[in-house]
């Protein structure tokens, strides 16, 4: 029933074996998630974010990783989406909320802002503009130093009502990134009515930029267009100083990506920060 569910409506599906397994590794993936919360096994690293036109690092995105005790270090990618399935994500969610503001709070005489991803159903839940303003103020920080990045998603089901969101939100002070941005359906009226501060140049139209020639276009008229709307704009992926210049060129704001350094733990971040920003 599930399998037709997913497969789309008004269809039959017969059983196989392989159903067994998928649920069985679900189940499993359940109870460890569930452990991990429990356990405190999650840990954020930090990917630097570079201003281009000082050359320093002036923020950071905070990506969850996984210490597992059997399996090592997981990535994201093997475990979120099933986490938003679950609505384990809510926990999930709130424990990068919590630990982003710690970090900020570190940081917050080194760097501009700490940027967290958002999920649609963690920026969806009642109490999340409550959730953000008491962590503030838990950890005493400015809300401005916190950049909440949101794909376009959050507008699936009630436009008006997200927009109204996102305003009252930034009326308390944070800021907002639009993430994977060219990678989904997003219009110019799109653009010019959700209040975004930023807009994040997905890694997969950078890294292809200098042999793709669309991909080229694409990105230049991504940093024209939101130059126009007077965004900030940031772009992902930037793994060469050929990506750089070409960015430079056209006007890019801000970058990260394996050129400056992949994500680190916090403890190495600092000595990067050092290192990078005072030599």
């Amino acid at each position: 029933m599930y399998k037709s569910k997913q497969s789309g409506k008004n269809r039959t599906t017969f059983y196989n074996n392989a159903m067994s397994k998928q649920i069985q590794k679900q189940l499993l993936l359940h109870n460890e998630l569930k452990s991990a919360i429990k356990e405190k096994q999650f840990e954020l690293y930090l990917q630097p974010i570079v201003e281009l036109k000082s050359n320093k690092i002036v923020s950071a995105e905070a990506l969850i990783r996984w210490n597992h005790p059997t399996k090592g270090l997981i990535f994201p990618d093997a475990f979120i989406e099933y986490a938003e399935e679950s609505n384990l994500i809510l926990e999930i969610g709130y424990f990068v909320l919590q630990r982003s503001f710690k970090i900020c709070k570190e940081l917050e005489n080194s760097l501009e802002d700490i940027s967290l991803n958002i999920s649609l159903k963690q920026f969806t839940q009642d109490n999340f503009e409550d959730q953000l303003i008491n962590s503030a103020k838990k950890y005493n920080i400015n809300p401005n130093c916190i950049k909440l990045e949101l794909t376009e998603s959050v507008t699936s089901k009630d436009r008006k009502k997200a927009i109204d969101k996102m305003l009252s939100i930034k009326r308390d002070g944070f800021k907002f990134a639009m993430d994977d941005f060219g990678t989904g359906y997003s219009s110019l009226s799109y653009l010019k009515n959700l209040p975004f501060d930023y807009i994040k140049i997905d890694k997969s139209f950078v890294f292809n930029m200098l042999k793709n020639e669309d991909d080229k276009k694409l990105v230049k008229a991504i940093i024209d267009i939101a130059k126009q709307f007077n965004f900030s704009i940031i772009a992902e992926g930037v793994e060469t100083i050929e990506h750089l210049k070409f960015l430079e060129k056209h006007g890019c704001d801000y970058y990260q990506g394996y050129l400056c350094s992949k994500p680190i733990p916090l403890e190495e971040f600092k000595k990067l920060l050092t290192n990078c920003n005072h030599s």
